[in-house]
């Protein structure tokens, strides 16, 4: 089965920001992903994603795991065409 969601922690152009995020997440013991997009303007945006899960249901639970302890907003995102 093709993992249909994913967690997003962060979005991000700067490159510093998302390497530091990156370095953080290991240490919490995600395994951080990025996915590069380009905005409108063409502009790089890199997304900080944890987990890839089959079920929307499994991907809400580490959401709201992450928000409890990190104090952060986050959330599920559709891996529509990955």
């Amino acid at each position: 089965p093709v993992p249909q969601f994913a967690v997003q922690v962060i979005a991000s152009g700067d490159p510093a920001e998302i390497d530091t995020m990156v370095a953080y997440l290991k240490t919490k013991g995600y395994q951080p992903y990025v996915n590069r997009v380009h905005d409108r303007d063409g502009h790089i945006i890199m997304q900080i994603w944890i987990g890839r899960y089959e079920k929307m249901a499994d991907a809400q639970a580490v959401m709201e795991n992450y928000r409890a302890s990190e104090q952060r907003p986050v959330f599920v995102r559709m891996l529509t065409g990955r």
